[in-house]
C-alpha cells in the first residue's frame, strides 16, 4: 500500500486502465474506488489526482505448498543482485514458503493456506453501500446505516474463517524441552537489536575495502522481531516462539517448524532443521543496540594500513559489535540468518533447537514419495562483512546436541512399573481394602547438564524437601553439585562454572541424599526423569540401591487436574503459587510440595505400593564406604524479587529452611558485606544479590542467615549502648536495620532514655543500676544477648 500519482480516462462510474502489465476495471464515485487488476484487488480513496491505495488480496488466491506427495519442485536458480557498481551480492533467504516443501505433518499448513487465500468480502459490500446510498438519494442514510451494520458482521464473521486454530497438550519430554525453548526464547524477545540477513557478497579489490570501512563483505539485513505469541491468523493454547521479518515468519511449535512467506505457509520438521551459531564482528553504521558489545572501531574510509583515509572530509569513526549469528536450513530450502545483539542469545536458541532435533522422537519425517529438493548452491562464507564485518570464531560455542544430546525415551512413570530406581504406586482398587500411607514423602527435583544420563548427562543441582500428608515440611535440601564437567545449559538453570568450582560433587552428598530418602515415597514432577539420573549417579559410585516407592504428580495431575497441559509452572499458575524461582531446584520442589496434598485428596482411591521406603538400616548399607563430605554445600536464592517485605525476606524465602552453620570466615564475610550495604539505611538490588552469593557460597540456609542478621543487630545494639544513652534517632535507625533484615519487631522491647544521663537499665524500662551491664533483648537478663537467651535455645 502506498501513494501514488494517477491520470485517466473516464466513463461515467467506470474506468479501465491500460499498462504493461495488463488491462484493469474499476468502479465508483470521486475519492472512493473498487477495482480489479494485474495485480489483484484494491481500493483506493482520494482526490485531486493523489489517493491512498490498499490490496485486497488476488481474487485467485494463492496455491498451497506442494504436499509430500505431490513433485519435485524445480531447481531454485539463485541470482546475484548488482550492488554498489561491481559488487555482487547472492541472497541468503532460500526459498519461498510455495515452493519449499512441507516436511512436517501437513494439515496444520493445509488450514493456514485455505484460511489465507479466503476472499474477502466486506469490502465489495462497502463500496456497494456507498454507491447505493448516494444513489438512493432520501433512503441513502438508512442504506449506510445498514450496510455499516452488515459490512461489521462480515468483518469478524471474516476474521473468524480466516483464524486457525490449534490446541496442543505438551507432556513428558516434549514439555521438557520445549519449556526450555520458552524460557530461552524470552532473552530473545528482550534484545536490544536483531536482522535478518537478505543477501551478502564478498569484496575483492582493495579499493572496494577501502571504501566500505575495510569490511571483506557486504550483507543487505532487515529488522528482526521476535515474539511469544503467533500472528493473529493462529491461535493457540501455548507460546509460540516466533521470529518475523516483513512478511516473513518462523513459528517454532512443539512437534514443527511454521514457516510463513507473505500469505502462504508451509512447515519443517526438526529432524530436517539444521541449526548452526556462531560470532561474527559487524560494523554498525546505524544506532549501536544497548546491549549489544563493541569489541572495536574503524573508519568508514581506510587507507592500506587501516587508518582513516584523509582524502574524504565525512570520514568518521564506525564501531565494530560483536553480534551472534543464528542460522537456520533444511534441504529443501528453508534458509534463514539471523544476527543478534547478544552472542549468548544465538548460541543459547541453538543449543535448545539442536536439542529437539538429536532426540529423533516419532513424528513428522519426509514422505517415502517425495524427493527432497536440491540444496541452494550457497556463497562462500565471508571472513570480514560490512555492514557485517564477520570473524567466524575459530572456537564455536559449545555444541550442546553433542555434549548434551537427548534421550530417545525415558523409564516409564506408569502406575506399579518400575524404572531403574522407583517403583510407582497405583490407584487401590477399592477404599476399604487399602489405607493411605502414614509414611512421609520426599519430593525430589534435580537440575542437569543435558536431558540423557545415559550419554554422560550430569547433575548439577539437587533439592529434597520431606512432607507429610497435610503438606507439613519437616526438612529441606538443596546444593549446587559439581559435575565434572561444563554446567550445561546455563540459560536454563542459571548455573555457571564459578558456582560449581566450590560446589560439593555428587559422591560427597550420597549420603546426604539417601539419608533424606529413608522412610520415604519419593515423589517427583516427571519422576522418571529423576529416576534416571539418581540412578545413573548412584551407579558411578558403585551403589545398587533396591527400588523404592515412589509418585509422579505428572502422572497424578493427569488424573485429577483438567489443565490445558500439566507442566508444573501451569499447575502452579492454575493454584495461585508463585514460580519465580523455576528451574531452580528447590523452587520447584517446593512447587510440587505445595500442590502434592490437594491432588492427592481428589484421587478416587488412595495409592498402594508395591515396595516398602527405605529403612534406617538399608540407608547405612547403601552408604558404608562412601567418603565423609569435607566440603560445605552450596545453596543459592534465585528470582530475588523486592516485594512489599523488601530483598532480605525475599533472600530468605528462596534458602532452604536450614543447610550448615556458618564458619568465622564465612560469617565474618556475609557481616561486613551487611554492614556495608545498609550503610545508607536501604538494601537495592545488587546488594541483595551480593548478599545471595555470599549467603549461598557459604552454604547457608535461612535459619542460619537469621542467625547472622540477629548477631548484627545485637552488634547495632551494642553500638547504641556504647555511651549508655539510647536516643530516639538512634531507636529510630535501629528499627530501620531491623526492618530491613527482615526482623522488623527485633528492637520493639527498647525505649529511648529521658535524657543524657540515663542508663541501660532506663533504656530497656527496668530500674536504674550503676554501671554496664549486659542484658538480653528478649528476657532482660544480664549476662547474655538474644541469640544465646536459654527462653529461645
Amino acid at each position: 500500500m502506498g501513494f501514488y500519482v494517477r491520470k485517466s480516462l473516464r466513463a461515467g462510474p467506470f474506468r479501465v486502465n491500460l499498462s504493461s502489465s495488463g488491462v484493469g476495471v474499476s468502479a465508483g464515485v470521486p475519492g472512493f474506488r473498487v477495482g480489479t487488476g494485474p495485480r489483484g484487488n484494491y481500493v483506493s480513496v482520494g482526490a485531486g489526482g493523489i489517493g491512498y491505495r490498499t490490496s485486497l488480496g488476488r481474487s485467485s488466491g494463492r496455491s498451497a505448498p506442494a504436499s509430500p506427495s505431490g513433485p519435485t519442485p524445480p531447481e531454485q536458480v539463485w541470482p546475484t543482485i548488482p550492488v554498489s557498481g561491481d559488487v555482487a551480492m547472492a541472497p541468503t533467504v532460500g526459498l519461498a514458503a510455495q515452493q519449499l516443501v512441507t516436511t512436517g505433518p501437513d494439515d496444520l499448513v493445509q488450514q493456514l493456506n485455505a484460511s489465507a487465500s479466503r476472499h474477502r468480502i466486506w469490502p465489495w459490500v462497502a463500496g456497494a453501500t456507498l454507491l447505493l446510498a448516494l444513489l438512493t438519494g432520501a433512503f441513502g442514510l438508512v442504506v449506510l446505516l445498514l450496510g455499516v451494520l452488515i459490512t461489521t458482521w462480515l468483518v469478524l464473521w471474516e476474521k473468524s474463517r480466516r483464524t486457525v486454530l490449534a490446541f496442543y497438550d505438551v507432556t513428558d519430554a516434549d514439555a521438557e524441552w520445549f519449556d526450555r525453548l520458552t524460557t530461552s526464547w524470552q532473552a530473545a524477545v528482550q534484545l536490544g537489536g536483531a536482522w535478518r540477513v537478505q543477501a551478502s557478497g564478498d569484496l575483492h579489490h582493495a579499493h572496494q575495502r577501502k571504501v566500505n570501512a575495510g569490511a571483506s563483505s557486504l550483507v543487505r539485513r532487515s529488522i528482526v522481531a521476535f515474539h511469544s505469541a503467533p500472528p493473529p491468523v493462529l491461535t493457540t493454547n501455548i507460546e509460540v516462539p516466533t521470529i518475523v521479518c516483513g512478511p516473513d515468519a518462523l513459528l517454532f511449535l512443539p512437534d514443527r517448524v511454521l514457516v510463513r512467506n507473505e500469505t502462504s505457509w508451509s512447515s519443517v520438521g526438526y529432524e530436517a532443521l539444521q541449526v548452526e551459531a556462531s560470532r561474527t564482528r559487524f560494523i554498525e553504521e546505524g544506532t549501536v543496540p544497548a546491549d549489544a558489545t563493541v569489541v572495536d572501531s574503524t573508519w568508514r574510509y581506510v587507507n592500506k594500513n587501516g587508518g582513516p583515509d584523509r582524502r574524504f572530509s565525512n570520514n568518521r569513526q564506525l564501531p565494530v559489535l560483536l553480534l551472534g549469528e543464528l542460522e537456520l536450513r533444511t534441504a529443501t530450502g528453508l534458509w534463514w540468518i539471523v544476527t543478534c545483539s547478544r552472542t549468548d542469545v544465538a548460541a543459547d536458541l541453538a543449543n535448545v533447537l539442536r536439542m529437539r532435533r538429536a532426540r529423533r522422537l516419532p513424528g513428522p519425517q519426509i514422505s517415502l514419495g517425495q524427493a527432497p529438493a536440491p540444496a541452494p548452491a550457497l556463497p562462500a562464507t565471508p571472513n570480514l562483512t560490512r555492514p557485517a564485518l564477520g570473524l567466524p570464531t575459530s572456537t564455536p560455542p559449545t555444541n550442546l546436541a553433542k555434549l548434551l544430546p537427548v534421550p530417545t525415551g525415558l523409564p516409564s512413570a506408569a502406575p506399579g512399573s518400575t524404572g531403574a530406581l522407583f517403583t510407582y504406586g497405583r490407584i487401590a482398587s477399592s477404599r476399604a481394602g487399602a489405607r493411605v500411607p502414614d509414611q512421609l514423602f520426599a519430593v525430589v527435583d534435580v537440575e542437569t547438564t543435558g536431558l540423557d544420563a545415559q550419554r554422560g548427562d550430569r547433575v548439577v543441582e539437587i533439592a529434597i524437601s520431606r512432607i507429610h500428608l497435610d503438606g507439613r515440611v519437616e526438612d529441606e535440601f538443596a546444593t549446587i553439585v559439581n559435575p565434572d564437567r561444563t554446567p550445561g545449559a546455563e540459560f536454563v538453570h542459571g548455573i555457571n562454572e564459578d558456582m560449581i568450582r566450590t560446589a560439593p560433587r555428587f559422591a560427597d552428598v550420597a549420603g546426604d541424599i539417601l539419608a533424606r530418602l529413608e522412610g520415604c515415597v519419593v515423589v517427583a514432577h516427571n519422576a522418571a526423569f529423576e529416576d534416571q539420573f539418581l540412578a545413573a549417579e548412584f551407579a558411578r559410585l558403585g551403589l545398587r540401591p533396591r527400588p523404592l516407592p515412589a509418585l509422579c504428580t505428572l502422572w497424578l495431575s493427569r488424573q485429577v487436574n483438567t489443565t490445558p497441559n500439566h507442566r508444573l509452572s501451569t499447575l502452579a499458575r492454575q493454584a495461585g503459587l508463585p514460580m519465580t524461582d523455576a528451574h531452580a531446584a528447590l523452587g520447584d520442589v517446593r512447587a510440587v510440595a505445595a500442590l502434592l496434598p490437594g491432588m492427592l485428596a481428589r484421587l478416587p482411591a488412595p495409592l498402594t505400593y508395591q515396595v516398602v521406603p527405605a529403612s534406617s538400616a538399608d540407608v547405612a548399607d547403601w552408604t558404608t564406604g562412601l567418603p565423609s563430605r569435607s566440603v560445605r554445600l552450596q545453596t543459592r536464592a534465585v528470582g530475588l524479587r523486592r516485594g512489599d517485605d523488601g530483598w532480605m525476606a525475599s533472600l530468605l524465602a528462596r534458602l532452604p529452611q536450614t543447610a550448615e552453620q556458618a564458619e568465622a570466615p564465612h560469617a565474618e564475610a556475609y557481616l561486613a558485606a551487611l554492614g556495608a550495604v545498609l550503610l545508607d539505611g536501604k538494601i537495592v538490588a545488587d546488594e541483595a544479590h551480593q548478599l545471595a552469593a555470599l549467603a549461598g557460597g557459604a552454604g547457608l540456609g535461612a535459619a542460619e542467615v537469621r542467625t547472622l542478621n540477629a548477631t548484627f543487630l545485637e552488634s547495632l545494639r551494642e553500638a547504641a549502648f556504647e555511651d549508655e544513652v539510647l536516643t530516639p534517632a538512634e531507636l529510630r535507625h535501629l528499627r530501620r536495620a531491623a526492618t530491613m533484615v527482615g526482623a522488623a519487631a527485633y528492637f520493639d522491647d527498647l525505649t529511648p532514655t529521658a535524657e543524657r544521663t540515663g542508663t541501660i537499665g532506663s533504656a530497656v524500662g527496668l530500674p536504674a543500676t550503676s554501671g554496664r551491664q549486659r542484658r538480653c533483648g528478649y528476657c532482660q537478663q544480664p549476662g547474655h544477648y538474644r541469640p544465646r537467651c536459654p527462653q529461645l535455645i
